[in-house]
């Protein structure tokens, strides 16, 4: 459940498969992830990798990808 990870995480959406049921939004204990005119979005800056959205999700139209630091 995301214990361990450090970084940065971004939750990639499947808009196909997603049915805006919002459960995720829910689930999600640092409010990254909202609805706004029916479409779901996911702020960057807030997800800790927890993965309990991907987890909750019923048409598993989420995932979870870690996301790396640019190198110059």
């Amino acid at each position: 459940m995301g214990r361990g990870r450090t970084g940065s995480y971004h939750i990639e959406i499947e808009r196909a498969a997603c049915v805006s049921c919002a459960g995720c939004v829910s689930i999600c204990p640092t409010l990254a992830l909202d609805v706004h005119a029916v479409e779901l979005r996911c702020d960057d800056a807030l997800c800790i990798g927890c993965d309990l959205c991907v987890r909750f999700c019923p048409v598993v139209a989420l995932g979870l990808e870690e996301v790396q630091a640019a190198t110059n």
